[in-house]
């Protein structure tokens, strides 16, 4: 009886150079999306501030400003400054426009649930001669003949670090494009910009992306500073002090809205 002879075993090709090629390849990959995501900056904004201004009643004349700046969670652009006098003589005001653009108009925090974003406190962070001390929030009654869904301006006024305890030398506020004027990031994303139920995935997907800055839409509003001089300001006329910073608010506002 013969006997057949077997072919010898088929030697299995080794995978382990491949295996380690992959796992390289998506090591690299991981590294590149990480340093994307890491060195992400704001958008630069849309729009410019004007480079000059006519407004009735008032002398106006350019300041020295300062150059766009590009920023991981808010860009800057070109900062303008213009000195404010009115015809009929009261004190001078500085103005300062500066255009900012934020990563996400409104995002959750993980450390809690509050709602955060475009804001003037994020515009205060980024920029000094923006701080504002002694905080208060006004809301200006809305105008006649707006619709019923219609906010009247937020604003914010203050004093600058420099001066006296109880004085009302700043008003601020910023202007979005659509034209509504707020402080708080809920006013300037939109009121209706629901989060959606937290409960669903897709939800904390899109969180992810926006916290990430992979999902981006226009988040970015003018910011409007006013400013009085320090030595014109009476501590003891209280609220009045306040008024000459509103009035000018109004006379500019018609002139930075787009008609």
């Amino acid at each position: 009886m013969s006997s057949t002879s077997l072919p010898p075993p088929t030697q299995q090709p080794d995978g382990r150079p491949l295996r380690r090629l992959l796992v390289g390849l998506a090591l690299l990959s991981l590294a590149v999306t990480a340093e994307k995501v890491v060195g992400l900056s704001a958008p630069m904004p849309a729009a410019e501030a004007p480079a000059a201004l006519n407004l009735t009643g008032y002398r106006v004349s350019a300041l020295e400003g300062a150059a766009p700046r590009r920023g991981r969670d808010l860009s800057q652009g070109s900062l303008r400054r213009f000195r404010l006098e009115r015809r009929s003589g009261e004190p001078p005001l500085t103005l300062t426009l500066l255009p900012v653009r934020s990563r996400t108009g409104r995002e959750l925090t993980w450390q809690s649930l509050d709602v955060k974003g475009l804001s003037l406190e994020q515009v205060r962070a980024a920029v000094p001669s923006f701080a504002l001390k002694e905080s208060r929030t006004l809301t200006l009654p809305a105008p006649k003949g707006g619709s019923k869904t219609t906010k009247g301006d937020e604003m914010a006024l203050g004093r600058g670090p420099a001066d006296a305890t109880g004085s009302t030398t700043r008003l601020q506020t910023c202007l979005t494009p659509s034209g509504v004027a707020g402080v708080s990031s809920s006013t300037l994303a939109g009121d209706g910009q629901s989060l959606g139920n937290l409960r669903d995935p897709s939800v904390w997907a899109g969180l992810g992306q926006r916290f990430a800055g992979l999902a981006q839409g226009r988040h970015e509003c003018l910011a409007v500073q006013l400013e009085r001089e320090a030595s014109a300001v009476t501590v003891r006329v209280g609220g009045h002090q306040q008024r000459p910073l509103e009035a000018a608010w109004r006379d500019l506002r018609g002139v930075l809205v787009s008609p």
